[in-house]
């Protein structure tokens, strides 16, 4: 994983697209989205056995949403705006033990306008040499949180549009999973809000947990939940109204 340097941050103007190293299709996307100044490119690479590294993908920070190009088509790029997005899943799991401190991770984005993209990998969590300066980040790991950042805006730009969907007496659906102000529907009926004593992600799994039950009454992957975090705002809101 490799990045180009990063522009002076708070300068979200449009002559940021002409920051060196941009290809004019990635320009042209970003424009058509509307997603304003340009940040930072992540570059996925993948090293094949006794061949050399090769450039698989590269990903386009914006101030606004993110550009996809593929290196097998250059000639193509995709903007994802975020303030289209509709669905965003993002999974991670940390693996430890042995000196090895892994987080592998799933990305999946839905659009308004019909949109996608799913992005997956691995990497290695920062270790203290990292933080003090006394060896090179893993840039996936700085993708990643960018992603996860992303995940964070959307839940907030969809929040007020659910709070009102509740306060009308709707359901705010997740999936197999849907929000009311009575309670959480599940595939095996309904768990008051009343009854609920914590609702939190566990090692990239989503957990609900019951009054005077021992297993959780919900144990699902986040990868199966779209806007997990938007989900857990919610829950919360209605944990506390109770």
């Amino acid at each position: 994983m490799a990045t180009y340097d990063t522009p002076p941050a708070g300068d979200d103007d449009d002559d940021d697209y002409d920051a060196e190293d941009i290809p004019s299709v990635v320009v042209a996307a970003a424009q058509s989205q509307r997603l304003g100044g340009f940040r930072r490119v992540y570059i996925n690479t993948h090293k094949p056995r006794f061949k050399p590294e090769a450039i698989v993908y590269s990903l386009y920070e914006f101030a606004e949403g993110i550009v996809y190009q593929h290196e097998s088509e250059l000639e193509r790029a995709t903007a994802f705006a975020w303030r289209n997005a509709i669905k965003i899943y993002l999974v991670g799991m940390e693996f430890t033990g042995s000196g090895r401190n892994e987080v592998q991770y799933e990305y999946a984005l839905q659009t308004a306008d019909g949109g996608s993209l799913k992005l997956s990998g691995t990497f290695t969590v920062a270790s203290m040499a990292v933080r003090r300066g006394r060896r090179p980040p893993d840039m996936e790991q700085d993708m990643y949180t960018m992603l996860a950042t992303s995940q964070q805006t959307v839940a907030r730009r969809l929040l007020p549009m659910a709070l009102t969907a509740l306060e009308d007496g709707k359901r705010v659906l997740f999936d197999t999973l849907k929000v009311s102000n009575t309670g959480l529907h599940t595939p095996n009926g309904v768990i008051p809000w009343s009854s609920v004593t914590s609702v939190k992600v566990v090692n990239g799994s989503l957990v609900v947990k019951e009054a005077n039950r021992i297993r959780p009454a919900v144990h699902v992957s986040v990868g199966r939940v779209p806007n997990s975090l938007l989900f857990l705002a919610l829950a919360g809101h209605l944990m506390k109204k109770r």
